[in-house]
């Protein structure tokens, strides 16, 4: 039997998540229990309305797209894979210790009801989870023990009585993986390998009766290879999947475009080894795809050809990317982020773990949240979706009515640098997350520790969902915990001032040692050695007391370190400057004292 999926993402992302094996027992066919209430077999009842919606990082500095709704489950539980119908009607699997549960909503998750999935043997988890209306539903659930493959679930009456399908997946050591409907009929569930090929199911009559692939139909799977239970996409009449194996992902995936009744075999050609796939499929034709660090891709001849596109935001692998039905070319992403010197966390190694989103095709994307990154997500439209979270909560997408400014992220954590090193230029959003295009006037410049490098031309319009980016830059040239604020001004309604906090903390500061005669005059004088690599020394002459400000400047006029900044009395000073973090080229570093400024030329070789 394979390890699930979960865990193989756990490991290559480094994301703690845990996840109990949920159990019940009796049989098929649980009634409503307590006149007729859905109950959990602790007798805690759930169907009641939701408590009071809180916002993730809502406060005076902006507003974030996703809310959180409160499901009522107790704590320990987790929700898992998530199907929304439309605005009003949500499925989703639970995770939990005790019983096998789903949780759905018929008011846009104002309120939601509990069904328990009474099955024995009693060692089944949820893994996938598709449905068409409010009394439809069907659950895949494979068997942790191995003894079977586990089996396919299905409700007709909003979750009163679940039924086990009683043909499929009964071989012992199968495992069963995801399921999707193509419409009200017609349906494929995908599991692991057995005898040989994948295990594929197909239904024509709303799941009444189900039907293998024969494997003349299935191309031949590779040793150690199997499906994945999260990461497929389906669209029109077309579902593809990736494969995995123990080290990782293939750089296979499966593909049908009859729903499900043959399948043809494909190699992701822009896939590194072990790295997992991701895909979106708007239509049978065009797909977006990223199996790689700061890599996506796009097809519109249904993979026959690929176009990389550039993504400046450096978007890594996705667990899902959801095309957002109802638009020409919006897709949300459950990623990593990649920035080599940030740490937002400082368990994620340099990754902003979240969801993002982008409406030109992935050419460009904005952070929606970077509080956690889990696996699922459904959307219905570019104002309805839902995703799982990190317990027993969901999260839904929602726009704000007229001009609501927000921000990427809250706050900025880089890392310890050295004085006179600077770190990678991170981008910061401001984003637009109302139904009304609004105005971004301009900036409050941070302080000289931290440097804008890139920013738009003010006044900036945002439509709904737009954003606005500016590059940020830490160099300290002093030691110490080193704070400061970027501000966005705008015409926004729920924050004029929308602020993103920075923070950095700078080492190894090299105190500017003054000599023994006492200058005459202001003097910046050539650095040595010239050309350097990576370090020169540089020399200054202050005749009095003075405010000193020596910064180094790149051929295109950007600072990109401050080695002093701070009043010093009358003397001759060397300062070191370090050039580690930068390219080979030409720079300039520039002395200002009171009135006297003077530049220099310096020539850094690798």
């Amino acid at each position: 039997m394979k390890t699930p999926l979960v865990f193989l993402l756990i490991f290559w992302s480094s994301i703690a998540l845990a996840l109990g094996d949920p159990y019940g027992a009796g049989g098929p066919g649980l009634p409503h229990l307590n006149g007729g209430k859905h109950t959990l077999r602790t007798d805690l009842s759930i169907g009641h309305p939701m408590s009071s919606h809180s916002i993730l990082g809502t406060n005076s500095r902006g507003y974030h797209l996703w809310v959180e709704q409160v499901t009522g489950l107790p704590n320990g539980t987790e929700v898992g894979p998530i199907h929304a119908v439309d605005s009003n009607i949500v499925w989703a699997g639970v995770w939990a210790d005790t019983y096998v549960a789903v949780i759905h909503t018929t008011n846009g998750g104002t309120n939601w009801i509990c069904d328990t999935i009474n099955i024995d043997p009693v060692n089944y988890w949820i893994r996938g989870i598709d449905a068409v209306d409010g009394n439809r539903c069907w659950v895949t659930m494979p068997d942790v023990s191995g003894a079977t493959g586990g089996g396919i679930f299905r409700t007709t009456n909003g979750g009163v009585t679940w039924t086990q399908d009683s043909i499929a997946y009964k071989t012992a050591g199968g495992y069963v993986d995801f399921l999707h409907f193509f419409d009200a009929n017609n349906g494929v569930v995908v599991g692991d390998p057995t005898n040989g090929y994948f295990e594929i199911y197909t239904t024509s009559n709303g799941g009444a009766s189900w039907s293998r692939v024969p494997s003349a139909n299935i191309p031949a799977k590779l040793a150690q290879e199997w499906g994945s239970d999260v990461m497929f996409s389906a669209a029109g009449s077309s579902l593809w999947f990736p494969t995995m194996n123990n080290a990782g992902g293939t750089g296979r995936y499966y593909r049908t475009t009859d729903k499900g009744l043959t399948w043809s075999v494909h190699v992701y050609s822009a896939a590194m080894p072990t790295w997992f796939l991701a895909f979106g499929l708007r239509d049978d034709n065009v797909v977006l795809a990223n199996g790689g660090w700061g890599e996506v891709s796009r097809t519109t001849d249904g993979g026959s050809n690929w176009t990389r596109i550039s993504s400046p935001s450096h978007l890594g692998f996705s667990y899902q990317i959801a095309y957002v039905p109802g638009t020409p070319s919006m897709y949300i992403a459950e990623g990593v982020w990649q920035y080599p010197s940030l740490r937002q966390y400082p368990s994620s190694k340099g990754r902003i773990l979240g969801t993002a989103y982008t409406t030109d095709g992935g050419v460009n994307w904005t952070r929606a949240c970077t509080v956690d990154a889990y696996y699922y997500l459904s959307f219905v439209s570019s104002s309805a979706g839902w995703r799982q979270g990190a317990g027993e909560n969901i999260y839904k997408w929602t726009m704000g009515q007229g001009r609501v400014i927000g921000t990427s992220v809250d706050t900025l954590n880089f890392d310890t640098l050295g004085s006179g090193k600077m770190s990678d230029t991170i981008a910061v959003d401001a984003i637009n997350y109302g139904s009304d295009s609004l105005t971004v006037t301009g900036i409050a410049t941070p302080g000289n520790q931290f440097s804008v490098v890139t920013q738009p031309a003010f006044p900036a319009r945002i439509p709904p969902l737009g954003s606005v980016s500016v590059g940020v830059l830490f160099a300290p040239h002093k030691n110490g915990a080193l704070q400061d604020s970027l501000v966005f001004l705008s015409n926004a309604s729920n924050a004029s001032r929308a602020t993103i906090y920075l923070q950095g903390t700078g080492t190894g500061a090299t105190a500017i040692e003054p000599a023994s005669e006492m200058p005459k005059a202001f003097a910046l004088l050539q650095n040595y050695p010239n050309p350097f690599n990576p370090s020169t020394t540089i020399k200054l002459e202050l005749p009095k007391s003075s405010v000193v400000r020596l910064s180094v400047f790149d051929i295109l006029g950007r600072e990109v370190s401050v080695l002093v900044n701070e009043r010093r009395d009358a003397g001759a000073y060397e300062v070191k400057f370090d050039g580690s973090n930068l390219a080979s080229g030409v720079y300039f570093y520039r002395l200002q004292a009171g009135s006297f400024v003077q530049t220099r030329k310096l020539l850094l070789l690798r």
